[in-house]
């Protein structure tokens, strides 16, 4: 008798859960076939360094956008139910396992400018370097004014949506004499690749750092 009854709620359990979660399921479902009817596949990403935090990402126009969620926004349930009928949509778009594969297509979206980028130098950081090189030549004098071997001279611009620098401000120098040649240098700077956020090009700040052994 004593089994039946251990049996019974055992059963009991199993089934109301199963119901419980039901609602949840279906509040879900009916979320992502509304983002969906409007153009856009969402789903719930961890965050991999914050603990309990999620982003939501949404792919729209060939772009994505993600927005850090406050934690506790969303239940494990609906999360677990969101993301499992996305990803029926996500692996049908993208033919492949979507969730084995995010970082990598996220990666590829933001190289091609669809998702979050810096504004970077064309041809990246040993492009610019060999630019600085070409076009800041030091004083036989300039030498740092501290014990360091190296002059560290650091200016910050503003990249535009364009990628036009503008509005160059010293930050900090250890070799006063350099400074002049350094913002002159700073000057001849082509355009950069603008920064985007969520696919749209974005204005942002830039600290560009010259160093030099002496």
């Amino acid at each position: 008798m004593k089994k039946n009854i251990v049996l019974f709620t055992v059963f009991f359990i199993f089934f109301l859960n199963i119901f419980a979660q039901k609602p949840t399921c279906k509040n879900a479902e009916d979320s992502v076939l509304v983002r969906k009817n409007r153009g856009e596949i969402s789903y719930y990403y961890p965050a991999k360094f914050l603990k309990d935090v999620f982003f939501y990402i949404t792919f729209s126009n060939n772009v994505y956008s993600k927005k850090q969620l406050p934690i506790g926004t969303v239940t494990n349930d609906f999360l677990t139910c969101y993301n499992k009928t996305s990803q029926k949509l996500l692996d049908s778009i993208f033919k492949v396992d979507f969730f084995r594969k995010s970082d990598s297509i996220l990666t590829e979206y933001d190289r091609s400018g669809r998702g979050y980028r810096n504004t970077d130098f064309p041809g990246g950081a040993p492009a610019l370097q060999k630019f600085l090189n070409k076009n800041i030549s030091l004083s036989k004098d300039a030498k740092p004014s501290d014990a360091d071997k190296f002059v560290r001279v650091y200016y910050s611009f503003i990249v535009d949506e364009s990628g036009v620098v503008s509005d160059i401000k010293k930050v900090k120098s250890n070799c006063s004499i350099c400074d002049e040649e350094v913002i002159n240098g700073i000057k001849k700077l082509p355009n950069f690749i603008p920064a985007t956020e969520a696919g749209l090009p974005k204005k942002v700040k830039y600290i560009l750092p010259f160093t030099k052994k002496m």
